[in-house]
């Protein structure tokens, strides 16, 4: 019996059918129900005393009063993690805190401030808000950063990519080049979340399945593979909780895409 070879755009059309009438039968695309199912498994979540870690009351209170540096630290060494093999450089005191806005700048603060208020308070997701009003939240964070506040470049940076994954505007090229130029800024400072960020970036442009921006190259956003790696693995050293969350995933996804085959 003779094989049946499917060339790449009759396997996509095969798929494309198949998305189709499953939205049919369910409703709903697979990936919005993918989407529900993990909402679903969040927001049922519930703490387990026994998951691991043995809390006394006097510690839970002790816990709750700490910031969220020092929550980090207090995690790794109760659970005694001191890098090893996978992250040599990953210790409670490599954990990066960004410094405070100077003495006296109470500008820079004001601003840096009234952008996150405004972004803490959000109904909807950053880039689904009014053109006015991005606008407006912007410009508090790139006023602040324009002045050394290196968290405010990291809120400015996110952003612009918040805002430009998912959707596209005529000035979207020169706004991603705006965040690779922060994430670089913030990288050259030692925060891990500006490696992951830059990563982000060339991973975005690499990215096949996107809806927008599908011409973009590297090139465009200032990004290259062999320092993207770099910024990547330093990123998981210096305990990114963003590229060890998204490296859990890739790892699940892959499983599961073995188990499916």
């Amino acid at each position: 019996m003779d094989k049946i070879v499917f060339s790449l755009t009759d396997i996509k059309c095969i798929y494309d059918y198949a998305m189709k009438a499953l939205e049919k039968k369910w409703g709903k695309s697979p990936k919005e129900l993918i989407y529900a199912t993990i909402m679903d498994d969040i927001k049922s979540f519930k703490y387990d005393a026994n998951n691991g870690m043995k809390w006394s009351a006097e510690e839970k209170v002790s816990f709750e009063k700490l910031s969220h540096v020092d929550k980090k630290k207090y995690l790794i060494n109760k659970m005694g993690f001191k890098g090893g093999v996978i992250f040599p450089n990953l210790s409670p005191e490599s954990l990066y805190k960004y410094p405070e806005i100077r003495q006296g700048d109470d500008t820079s603060k004001e601003y840096y401030e009234r952008g996150i208020k405004a972004i803490s308070s959000l109904q909807v997701s950053f880039g689904e808000l009014e053109e006015k009003k991005q606008q407006e939240i912007l410009e508090n964070f790139r006023f602040a950063s324009n002045r050394g506040v290196l968290k405010a470049s990291k809120e400015l940076a996110d952003l612009l990519c918040a805002r430009n994954f998912l959707h596209s505007n005529k000035e979207s090229v020169k706004e991603l080049q705006e965040a690779s130029l922060l994430y670089q800024k913030l990288a050259n400072a030692g925060s891990p979340d500006g490696y992951y960020g830059y990563y982000k970036l060339y991973r975005f442009v690499k990215d096949d399945s996107k809806f927008f921006h599908t011409s973009l190259t590297a090139k465009d956003l200032l990004v290259n593979e062999a320092q993207a790696l770099t910024y990547l693995n330093l990123a998981l050293e210096n305990g990114s909780k963003e590229a060890l969350e998204d490296l859990a995933y890739d790892l699940e996804k892959d499983k599961n895409n073995i188990l499916w085959l």
